[in-house]
């Protein structure tokens, strides 16, 4: 800050003493104006700033919170994929035991039905022979047409319960 005094000098006049001190006065107010503007310029840029610095900080923390939501969210999906797995196998695993017990019944019926065919063919031809006496004994004529038939498979009309 300029000296704003001016010693007391013999040959200075009061009023040109004054007139210095005037202009000492212009020049250091003239100098507070060009620094206060300054100084509000700067405030002005720090405030911009600061602005900015906290509408980044908002956005971050809304990107933060939704990366945190997402991530809770892959993680309960994560969580649902698995348990549809685990059921998903269980589910495979019984079709899989309940096509063994279908083919194991499979088996057992063809087995049975190979034996009951087995057991029919051996009463079939003692069947015919009795059908044959009974049919002699009621009428002679049509034993003709039962000798020439082949029979392959009984008839309900023939056997009675079988189908």
């Amino acid at each position: 800050m300029p000296r704003l005094i001016c010693e007391p000098d013999p040959s200075c006049e009061t009023n040109e003493r004054d007139e210095f001190i005037i202009e000492k006065l212009k020049s250091a107010v003239s100098e507070i104006a060009l620094s206060r503007n300054k100084l509000q310029d700067e405030n002005e840029k720090l405030l911009q700033e600061l602005k900015m610095y906290q509408r980044q900080c908002q956005i971050r923390n809304q990107l933060y919170k939704e990366e945190e939501y997402h991530s809770s969210e892959q993680e309960r999906m994560r969580n649902e994929i698995s348990d549809l797995t685990k059921e998903l196998h269980q589910k495979e695993i019984t079709i899989a035991t309940v096509k063994k017990k279908a083919a194991l019944l499979e088996r057992q019926l063809k087995m049975e039905l190979e034996i009951k065919e087995k057991m029919l063919a051996k009463q079939q031809p003692n069947h015919r022979l009795e059908l044959r006496v009974q049919l002699k004994i009621s009428n002679p004529y049509r034993t003709g047409a039962l000798e020439g038939a082949s029979y392959s498979r009984p008839d309900s009309r023939w056997y009675p319960g079988v189908m």
